[in-house]
C-alpha cells in the first residue's frame, strides 16, 4: 500500500484464542535490510490515524501497518527493508519477508518498506477496517413525475410541472432546499440549473405530493418533436432523468 511518498505493508493476524482481544497497542518492529542493518520502527506514522481501536473476537482478524517514507530522500532509488520481525503486544513473534520490486510479468508492486526517511508501525487494529456508510438521502424515497404540454408555440417559454410524491408513512421535509437540472434534447440551456422554490412548500405528508412549476424560457428549437428532461440533485433520488416529449409549432 502507498500514499503521498509513504509505502508499507499490512501485516494480518488472526485471534486464535477463545477470548476477545482489544486491539490498540503497538508491536515492537525490527526491520532488516542491506546497508542499514537493523532499524527499530517508531510507533505511529502516516497510516496510524486511520487505524481504529476495537474488539477482535475469537477467529477474527487484526492487523498493523509497517511503513516508511522517501519524502526526504534525494536518491533516485530509496533503500528498502528486506525483512520485518514484530513482537506482538500480547506475545508472539511475526516474521515477514519483503521482496520489494515488481513480480515477473506484473505491474503489482510486491511487499516493500522504504527506509530512507524513517520507519513506523501502527497500533494493532481490527481488520478489515469497516468503511463508513453514507447516510441515505432524505429525499431518496420521493417519487417524481413530470407533466408537460404536448404542444406549444415555438416562441413561447416551455412551462411544465414536476410533482414529488411521498409513498412512505413519514413526512419528508424539503429543507434544505434542493437544486435541479433540466435539458432540452440532451443539451444544456441558459436555465440548465436552478433551485426548487421551497419557500412555500410544506413537508410532504405520507401519501401526499408537492408540485412545482418549472419554466424553460429559452431553448434552441425548431418545429417538430423535442425532448425535455428534468432531474433533482442527488444520486439516490432517481436512476434516470424524467423526460417528456413536446411538439413545437409555429
Amino acid at each position: 500500500m502507498g500514499a503521498t511518498g509513504n509505502d508499507g505493508v499490512v501485516v494480518e493476524l488472526t485471534n486464535s484464542s477463545n477470548r476477545t482481544c482489544f486491539a490498540r497497542n503497538y508491536p515492537r518492529v525490527t526491520l532488516l535490510g542491506p546497508g542499514h542493518g537493523r532499524l527499530i520502527a517508531a510507533s505511529g506514522g502516516f497510516f496510524d490515524a486511520a487505524t481504529p481501536s476495537g474488539d477482535v473476537s475469537p477467529g477474527a482478524r487484526a492487523a498493523f501497518i509497517v511503513s516508511g517514507s522517501w519524502n526526504c530522500s534525494s536518491q533516485a532509488n530509496s533503500p528498502h527493508a528486506s525483512q520485518l520481525i514484530a513482537s506482538l503486544p500480547g506475545g508472539g513473534l511475526v516474521s515477514v519477508a519483503l521482496p520489494g520490486g515488481y513480480a515477473p510479468g506484473s505491474n503489482a508492486l510486491l511487499l516493500t518498506v522504504p527506509t530512507s526517511c524513517g520507519v513506523w508501525a501502527t497500533h494493532v487494529y481490527p481488520y478489515p477496517v469497516a468503511q463508513p456508510t453514507s447516510p441515505l438521502d432524505p429525499l431518496a424515497a420521493l417519487r417524481p413525475a413530470i407533466l408537460a404540454p404536448t404542444t406549444i408555440e415555438i416562441s413561447s417559454p416551455l412551462v411544465y410541472v414536476i410533482s414529488l410524491s411521498n409513498p412512505t408513512n413519514a413526512s419528508i421535509s424539503l429543507n434544505p432546499c434542493r437544486g435541479y437540472v433540466q435539458t432540452f434534447d440532451g443539451m444544456k440551456t441558459s436555465s440548465f440549473e436552478y433551485e426548487l422554490n421551497c419557500a412555500d412548500a410544506k413537508p410532504i405528508a405520507p401519501g401526499s405530493d408537492e408540485s412545482f412549476v418549472i419554466e424553460m424560457p429559452s431553448y434552441p428549437a425548431s418545429t417538430g418533436s423535442h425532448q425535455v428532461c428534468w432531474e433533482l440533485d442527488g444520486e439516490e433520488l432517481n436512476e434516470a432523468p424524467l423526460c417528456a416529449y413536446v411538439t413545437m409549432v409555429n
